[in-house]
């Protein structure tokens, strides 16, 4: 019986946090989206992150491969969620093809990590302009960028 009522409890706690979470990420998207600065901030994000995995899939050698791999996980990991949970929220649908696309460059990225200058491009390049096309149809990104072969 006491296991039932702290399963209980915990599971009323767990919905209180979701719905709590809900609330943060709303007044989040409404910030980012009343305010210019917002818009223009995701853009900035997302262009780094196409220039990042542009160049990242025409490295030549692993060691200029390396620092754009490392700035790659950093966006993955910090400020493309920013984009992504916006993209998600404003879709109404829950879904951020900026998210998918991300995903995908990072598992052919580990996929690839050691391979040479043109085995990178062959695989990495469709996956950096899926990034592209993600964020220009999301945030109107109108930028000419370096084409990948």
């Amino acid at each position: 019986m006491a296991i039932a009522v702290v399963a209980s409890l915990l599971g009323i706690w767990a919905f209180w946090q979701s719905l709590a979470e809900g609330a943060r990420a709303d007044q989040f998207f409404n910030l980012i989206t009343s305010d210019p600065a917002g818009e223009r901030a995701m853009q900035k994000i997302c262009l780094n992150a196409i220039e990042v995995t542009t160049s990242l899939a025409m490295a030549k050698d692993a060691a200029s491969a390396q620092p754009l791999e490392e700035r790659f996980w950093e966006l993955y990991f910090g400020p493309m969620y920013i984009v992504e949970l916006h993209e998600r929220k404003k879709s109404g649908t829950g879904r951020s093809g900026i998210e998918a696309a991300m995903v995908q460059y990072g598992k052919t990225l580990k996929e690839v990590r050691t391979s040479s200058g043109l085995a990178r491009a062959t695989s990495l390049c469709p996956r950096a302009d899926a990034i592209h096309n993600a964020c220009h149809w999301h945030l109107k990104i109108l930028e000419k960028r370096r084409p990948c072969p």
